[in-house]
């Protein structure tokens, strides 16, 4: 039952930007082949151009991050998250199992 509350609850938020889940200590630090039921929301947006434009914004802002800390494991981590992060409709049966 948790499942379809969650799935309702995606369905009303529009578009979601979800992220791979990360993988610590690794050459690539995100997992991009996990199902995306084990990806994770980084933000919703009404439209899927608002989408979009979130995910170029919050790609610029990891990256200027990471260039500001090359050491940071974190950075690090955000930055490939956000380089492979997608924009899916709430309604999007990919996501119903999320």
């Amino acid at each position: 039952m948790l499942h379809l509350r969650h799935a309702s609850a995606v369905a009303l938020m529009g578009w979601c930007l979800i992220v791979p889940p990360p993988v610590i200590h690794n050459r690539l630090p995100v997992d991009l082949a996990a199902p995306l039921s084990e990806w994770k929301v980084f933000s919703m947006h009404d439209s899927a151009a608002d989408c979009e434009k979130g995910l170029l914004a919050f790609y610029k802002a990891a990256q200027a991050e990471l260039i500001a800390n090359p050491a940071s494991e974190s950075d690090r981590i955000r930055y490939y998250q956000l380089q492979n992060s997608q924009c899916f409709a709430g309604e999007d049966p990919l996501l119903q199992g999320k």
